[in-house]
């Protein structure tokens, strides 16, 4: 049976109080359809964490937690070949961005100092 081929990645997702899905690249080259898990996960300071899963086994797409924090985020997934049972596993490195962004048109019709006081609040939330 083939190699599997499922590759290192980089996604991003915006901060959000309901879980989000980001697609990830699928596993290619295998001889029948995948499933997919989460090996390890862990934020940036190497410290083990629990704030994604896979929404559905038979999915390329990683489940970002309610509230997860803003942060970089190591992520390993192992796909799975269901009829050779091949394995390859790819570190998905998730970065968790501030949602505040998509709402820089709300901020552009306000005076620079409403601006920065807005700006400091949502850093220190």
């Amino acid at each position: 049976a083939n190699e599997l081929t499922f590759d290192d990645q980089s996604k991003a997702s915006y901060y959000n109080t309901a879980y989000k899905n980001v697609s990830i690249p699928a596993a290619t080259n295998g001889t029948g359809s995948y499933t997919y898990s989460i090996t390890s996960q862990s934020n940036s300071g190497g410290t083990a964490v629990t704030n994604f899963s896979i929404p559905t086994a038979t999915t390329a797409k990683i489940r970002v937690g309610a509230s997860t924090p803003v942060g970089v985020y190591t992520i390993v997934v192992k796909a799975t070949d269901n009829t050779s049972a091949k394995t390859k596993e790819a570190t998905i490195t998730m970065t968790v961005l501030f949602s505040s962004f998509h709402s820089l048109s709300f901020y552009a019709c306000m005076p620079i100092a409403t601006l920065a006081t807005f700006s400091l609040i949502e850093y220190i939330n």
